[in-house]
């Protein structure tokens, strides 16, 4: 039986820390090829080409630079340390950077143009409606019979509607506000929890000055209050591992609870934490972890439908009806004019004829799925350059459509001044602020690839919460509809890991290093042969390679899998000609 577990656990940490280098190695590929941006005219995704032969050298320049001033750092100001002061002046700028961010976002949320438009307009709304007793829309055909998996956010903001009239949609900017910040703090305590005080610091400071964020904050939806309760409840089970206390355990199921409610897709952080919950269980034999899921599960369970029967019965519509699950999987692996897999409405075309009869929808459905997995089957070429742009169009997206949730269907004399220099494509602070984002995105995928050579032997399950959260965000997207607003929560899991690389690679260096001074000065071929001797530098100098190999061999693999930034021209004209006023179609 001892054994069995064991094995069962080894499995477990080596299928998810497996999958996710295969993941995070090929997302930091793309990255370096390919960079995709949004056509705030009609959401369409340009593929534009990248500049490996400038952002590989880059980074390990970029790592050298850090080495060197980690040994200045150890050498100049050791004593200080000792003394304690630096601690106590990290505290003190910590607390200042604060100020001014929460100066600098309250300064957005009152100054950008961010009106809610789309679905974001719609639920804003329907909240409005729901308040003054207009229940239009719950009726057959009309948004909320479509869409019924937004009546709990709908209730959320009439909640706000009810308390604020008119000023309802400045209260849920400002309450987006504190839900980032809240959900940063919970980021950075399970990253000190994991990785120690000065990656959590680091951590801090990255999500703060993260500027998609900043869109998202004035982004009418769930997407920061449900990703702040999902993170929190996170912690919670992280906590529940370390104490056991039932506490703990009773706010996991309410954190979880509260996220999947601001928006249904936290479902995956809910499979997320039952899997650690269970993991926990068979690795320290205990019964509790599996309580924990039922009572999860359970509160998921009544508060979903509790809800739907609230809005059942006030509204008199049929929340049970809808658009279909696997909709919107077909949806997601089928072609848009926007990008491969993201929203062409399928589901919704589904679902207008045919929302009398659920059992010809779902048979209609699972007919087309099975019609798509079979071009795939036969097409494996096809295949491969779909799911490939795909995933580049969410995950080597700079801008994670941060501008475009603002500009999208506004002509460029909606925004004046800086804001339009931001936000709209071309200008002159929105191209320094793609490169500089593009360069960043480069920057932690490669931290994580140094995780994952560099601190591998540290890695187990205990550590591996917001990865594991990170994997089902990645796979489920993979299939379903795309879009970068969905993957926005997952992507930021991943900075705790990249920061942690650098330092796991600083710190390998900085032992090497001494190893040497330990031998003596020597030449300069042992000072390499030392070097070259360690299997985390053989990994580093492998990766460099796959890109050297990637670069300069042709085929069509290489250019349906990494080097697809075809639109680079079509882009430039983009950029030059769209002051024209476009509304999307």
């Amino acid at each position: 039986m001892e054994k069995t577990r064991e094995i069962f656990l080894k499995c477990s940490e080596n299928i998810v820390y497996i999958l996710f280098a295969l993941i995070i190695l090929y997302l930091f590929l793309i990255s370096l090829f390919t960079t995709c941006t949004m056509a705030y005219t009609d959401e369409h995704i340009f593929f534009v080409k990248d500049y490996p032969q400038l952002l590989l050298p880059g980074l390990l320049f970029l790592l050298f630079i850090l080495f060197r001033l980690r040994v200045y750092a150890d050498r100049k100001l050791r004593k200080r340390t000792d003394s304690g002061l630096p601690e106590e002046w990290c505290g003190r700028m910590l607390a200042g950077i604060t100020i001014v961010w929460f100066a600098a976002l309250l300064w957005w949320i009152w100054r950008a143009p961010a009106l809610p438009t789309a679905d974001q307009a719609s639920v804003f709304l329907r909240a409005k409606d729901f308040v003054a007793g207009d229940y239009t829309y719950w009726q057959p055909g009309e948004y909320m019979d479509v869409y019924p998996y937004q009546n709990a956010m709908v209730l959320f903001f009439a909640a706000f509607h009810f308390l604020f009239g008119g000023g309802a949609l400045l209260a849920i900017k400002l309450f987006n506000l504190i839900c980032w910040y809240a959900g940063i703090l919970a980021v950075c305590r399970l990253t000190g929890r994991y990785f120690g005080k000065g990656t959590a610091a680091l951590t801090y400071l990255a999500l703060l000055w993260f500027f998609p964020a900043w869109s998202y904050v004035t982004f009418i939806y769930g997407t920061i209050p449900g990703l702040c309760c999902a993170v929190w409840g996170v912690l919670q089970e992280k906590k529940f591992e370390e104490t056991g206390k039932n506490r703990h355990l009773i706010l996991t199921g309410v954190f979880m609870l509260l996220a999947v409610l601001w928006k249904s897709n936290y479902i995956i952080f809910v499979i997320a934490v039952c899997i650690m919950l269970l993991v926990h269980a068979v690795r320290e034999r205990q019964i509790k972890p599996f309580v924990c899921v039922v009572w999860t599960v359970g509160l998921y369970l009544a508060g979903t439908q509790g809800v739907l029967a609230f809005v059942e019965t006030v509204t008199g519509g049929d929340a049970g009806r809808g658009i279909l699950f696997i909709g919107s999987i077909v949806d997601g692996l089928q072609e848009s004019v926007r990008a491969p897999g993201w929203y062409n409405g399928y589901a919704e075309i589904l679902y207008s004829k045919h929302r009398d009869d659920t059992a010809l929808m779902k048979m209609l459905a699972a007919e087309d799925l099975r019609s798509t997995v079979s071009v795939f089957a036969q097409q494996p070429d096809y295949a491969l350059r779909f799911f490939a742009r795909k995933t580049a169009s969410m995950w080597s997206f700079p801008f994670l459509e941060c501008n475009t949730l603002i500009t999208k269907g506004h002509d460029r004399f909606y925004a004046a001044g800086i804001f339009e220099n931001i936000l709209y494509d071309g200008q002159l602070l929105n191209v320094l602020l793609l490169m500089w984002l593009d360069v960043l995105q480069s920057i932690l995928y490669f931290g994580i690839v140094l995780y994952l050579i560099f601190d591998r032997k540290k890695a187990d399950l205990k550590k591996a919460g917001l990865i594991i959260c990170f994997l089902g965000g990645f796979l489920f997207y993979l299939f379903w509809e795309a879009k970068c607003q969905y993957i926005f929560p997952y992507y930021l899991l991943l900075f705790p890991y990249g920061i942690e690389g650098f330092r796991a690679a600083l710190q390998r260096f900085a032992e090497l290093s001494e190893k040497r001074k330990e031998k003596g000065q020597g030449s300069r071929k042992e000072y390499l042969k030392i070097f070259g001797q360690d299997r985390g530098i053989k990994c580093l100098l492998a990766v460099v390679l796959l890109v050297v190999l990637i670069g300069v061999i042709p085929g069509n693999f290489t250019g349906s899998a990494f080097k697809f930034g075809t639109d680079t021209v079509d882009y430039r004209w983009f950029c030059n000609n769209s002051e024209i006023n476009y509304t999307i179609g």
